[in-house]
């Protein structure tokens, strides 16, 4: 799974940002992305679900979903509890 990498970082923090929300009486939703923080994780998640004895079948038909330019992981869900929207409009990560 995620290795002590960039992606890992950011997963860590995104936790990290909701747990303090939740501890100020905030009800977070929602996590704004940017598109490089999204394929970062994109990215790494794929590699980790090849190391499930089912993996090769997922990443297979991920990537064929990445090739006709549908979203996989991030834009079809959610991450942590919270819906996840790729935006252009910010860089790294906002939670609402």
């Amino acid at each position: 799974m995620l290795e002590n990498n960039d992606a890992e970082e950011i997963v860590e923090a995104i936790l990290r940002k909701k747990f303090d929300m939740e501890k100020a009486g905030e009800k977070p939703r929602v996590i704004l992305m940017g598109p490089k923080t999204c394929s970062l994780i994109e990215s790494d998640w794929l590699e980790s679900i090849k190391e499930l004895p089912w993996g090769d079948s997922l990443a297979f038909e991920a990537e064929k979903k990445i090739e006709r330019g549908q979203n996989v992981f991030l834009g079809e869900g959610s991450m942590f509890g919270l819906w996840v929207i790729r935006v252009n409009t910010i860089e790294g990560f906002r939670i609402f």
